[in-house]
C-alpha cells in the first residue's frame, strides 16, 4: 500500500513535513503499514514554494523525519540527504528506516521473486475487454444523480420531432475525459490528444440513437474560459425551436486538478452570465429542459 502526500498545509504546516500527520496519525494510530511517496517535488516545494525551510539539506530531513519514504522528482533531495547525513543532522539510522519499508513492501508483493515487468501481449488481453466495459458502464449508471424529474425523462425519441443540445460541454471530447488525458495540461502539447473517435460526446450519443426524421440541433452557446456571449442568440433561438432542450454544462480542464481547482461550484466564464439570461426563457418552459 502506498500512501501520498498533498501540496497543502495544515495550521500552516505543508504535509510533507508534518510528523504529526504522516507519523503519529498515519502510522501509529490507524497503523498504516505501507509506504509514503510525497507528489510531484513536494520536498522542493518546502523550499521554493512553501518557504518553511531555508535549504535543500534543512528540507531533506524534515521530510524523512516527517515520514516520507519515497521522495518523488526532487533530484535535490539525493545530495541534500547526504550532506545532511556527512554534517550529522540526519543520522544514518532515519534513512535506514524508509528503506526498511520500501524493502518490506516489496517483499509482500513478491517482486523479488516476480518483478512484474511490462507484457504488452498479456496487455492487449486484459485491456478493453467485455467484462471491464460492462464494469465501467455499470460505474457510470450508477454514478448518475437525477435531482428532480417531472415526468420529461426517459425522452422517448419516437413522440419527438426536435431536440436542441446546448451548452460547452455538448460536444468537447476533451472535457469528458480529465485532466490526466492525453491533450490535458498534465501532457504537453506534441504529445497529442486521445482520439476523437474513442470518446462518445452527449451529442454524439444523442445523434446515434435519434431516429429518422427527428432533428437534433446544436449550438455551442458561450464559452466556459472566458466572456464571449457571441453564440447566445443562436443557442436561444435552437432552443425556442425545439421540443426538448438538453443544456450540458460542467466543468473546463482549466478549472480542474492540481493548481488549478476552483473555490466555487459557480458557473465559470460566459455561462455565469448567460445563466442569468437564460433563466427567464427556463422558467417559461421548464418542462422541456434537460440539465445535464
Amino acid at each position: 500500500m502506498t500512501f501520498m502526500t498533498g501540496y497543502q498545509s495544515m495550521e500552516g504546516v505543508p504535509s510533507t513535513c508534518n510528523h504529526w500527520l504522516l507519523t503519529e496519525v498515519l502510522r501509529d494510530e490507524w497503523g498504516f503499514e505501507g509506504v509514503v511517496v510525497t507528489d510531484w517535488d513536494n520536498v522542493g516545494r518546502l523550499v521554493t514554494e512553501q518557504k518553511v525551510c531555508a535549504s535543500y539539506v534543512e528540507a531533506a530531513v524534515a521530510a524523512v523525519r516527517a515520514g516520507n519514504d519515497i521522495m518523488m522528482t526532487t533530484p535535490e533531495f539525493y545530495d541534500g540527504a547526504l550532506e545532511a547525513v556527512r554534517s550529522g543532522r540526519l543520522a544514518e539510522a532515519e534513512i535506514d528506516a524508509p528503506c526498511a519499508r520500501l524493502l518490506a513492501l516489496k517483499f509482500r508483493m513478491g517482486l523479488f521473486e516476480n518483478p512484474r515487468r511490462p507484457d504488452l501481449e498479456r496487455a492487449a488481453l486484459e485491456t478493453g475487454r467485455a467484462e471491464h466495459r460492462a464494469a465501467n458502464l455499470e460505474a457510470a449508471r450508477q454514478s448518475l444523480v437525477l435531482l428532480q424529474n417531472d415526468g420529461l425523462l426517459p425522452l422517448d425519441p419516437k413522440q419527438l420531432k426536435s431536440i436542441a443540445v446546448i451548452g460547452p460541454n455538448a460536444d468537447d471530447d476533451l472535457q469528458q475525459l480529465g485532466d490526466w488525458s492525453l491533450g490535458a495540461s498534465q501532457h504537453p502539447p506534441e504529445a497529442g490528444k486521445h482520439p476523437r473517435e474513442k470518446t462518445t460526446t452527449v451529442l454524439d450519443g444523442i445523434r446515434a440513437l435519434a431516429p429518422e426524421g427527428l432533428e437534433v440541433r446544436y449550438e455551442r452557446g458561450c464559452s466556459i474560459i472566458d466572456d464571449d456571449l457571441s453564440g447566445i442568440p443562436a443557442a436561444v433561438a435552437a432552443a425556442q425551436a425545439a421540443e426538448v432542450v438538453v443544456a450540458v454544462l460542467g466543468d473546463h480542464l482549466e478549472f480542474i486538478g492540481e493548481v488549478r481547482s476552483t473555490a466555487t461550484l459557480e458557473l465559470q466564464g460566459g455561462r455565469s452570465r448567460c445563466s442569468r439570461r437564460c433563466r427567464i426563457h427556463w422558467r417559461r418552459a421548464a418542462s422541456r429542459w434537460w440539465w445535464c
